[in-house]
């Protein structure tokens, strides 16, 4: 699973649905991922290529995270402080994976989101709409 820019303008990840509110949402507490970032996925799958590996590989931080956390460090790192986010616990499901082979180390959640802050303040032609003029 991955989270990240979208280059359609009606695209339907959580990306871009998270920078297009501007109210309030719903972060769920109790809900579990352990996904990456566009940017690390391409870092990642780059490091495959070099190391030459073959298989099924699930690329995942050590960590998993709930999606309520996570949209509290989309909300940071984009500053889109106008943006409530209310933790809601009524649905509950785990959709995180565990990394056995441990051959490619993936950053953590933290650290995922400021690289791909930093990768689209530094491309913003391909996301404009993700900026304000």
């Amino acid at each position: 699973s991955i989270i990240g820019p979208e280059i359609k303008e009606d695209g339907e990840g959580l990306f871009n649905w998270f920078m297009m509110q501007n109210k309030y949402i719903k972060g769920y507490n109790k809900v579990f991922w352990t996904g990456l970032t566009t940017l690390e996925l391409a870092k990642c799958i780059n490091k495959a290529i070099k190391m030459n590996l073959a298989g099924l590989y699930h690329l995942v931080p050590k960590e998993k995270i709930s999606k309520y956390e996570l949209l509290t460090l989309l909300k940071r790192i984009w500053k889109k402080d106008s943006l409530i986010i209310k933790q809601y616990d009524k649905v509950i499901h785990d959709k995180s994976l565990i990394d056995n082979r441990k051959e490619i180390e993936v950053g953590n959640y933290l650290t995922m989101l400021v690289e791909l802050n930093k990768w689209m303040n530094s491309n913003k032609i391909l996301y404009k709409r993700y900026f304000e003029d």
